[in-house]
C-alpha cells in the first residue's frame, strides 16, 4: 500500500451542555484497493504515546471508502486536549501508518445556573 498523507481538519461543535462532537475531514486516498479508514482518539496529554482506536458500542470505528468525513458524537465531557489520527486500510486488510496527529483544546462551558429560586415557608 502506498504511503498516504491525510490532512485532517477538526472542528468542535457544542451539541448540549457538557457534550461536544468533533467533525474530522481529510483528503481521500485514491488507491484502487482502498477499503476505508480507521479512527484513533486520545484525550489528556496528546503529545505522548499512541492513541487508542475509537470505540462506539465496543466496536472500533471503521469508515468505508470513499467517505472522507467522520463526526465523532462520543466526545467525553472534559476540559483538556482532544486528539485524533487516521489510518487507511485496503481490501487485504493492510493498514497504513498513522496520519499526522491533530489536537484541539476543549473548553466546555457549563450550563447557566437556574435563576429565580424561591422558598415559601408556611
Amino acid at each position: 500500500m502506498k504511503k498516504i498523507i491525510l490532512v485532517i481538519v477538526m472542528c468542535l461543535i457544542p451539541v448540549m451542555s457538557y457534550a461536544a462532537s468533533a467533525t474530522l475531514t481529510w483528503t481521500p486516498n485514491t488507491e484502487s484497493d482502498l477499503a476505508g479508514y480507521k479512527v484513533y482518539r486520545g484525550n489528556g496529554v496528546c503529545a505522548i504515546g499512541p492513541l487508542q482506536p475509537l470505540l462506539v458500542g465496543g466496536v472500533a470505528v471503521s469508515i468505508a471508502a470513499p467517505i472522507n468525513t467522520y463526526v465523532d458524537t462520543t466526545v467525553p465531557a472534559f476540559d483538556g486536549s482532544l486528539c485524533y489520527e487516521l489510518t487507511a486500510f485496503d481490501t487485504s486488510k493492510n493498514e497504513s501508518v498513522h496520519s499526522v496527529r491533530v489536537t484541539k483544546q476543549v473548553n466546555l462551558i457549563p450550563p447557566i445556573p437556574p435563576v429565580g429560586l424561591n422558598i415559601v415557608v408556611q
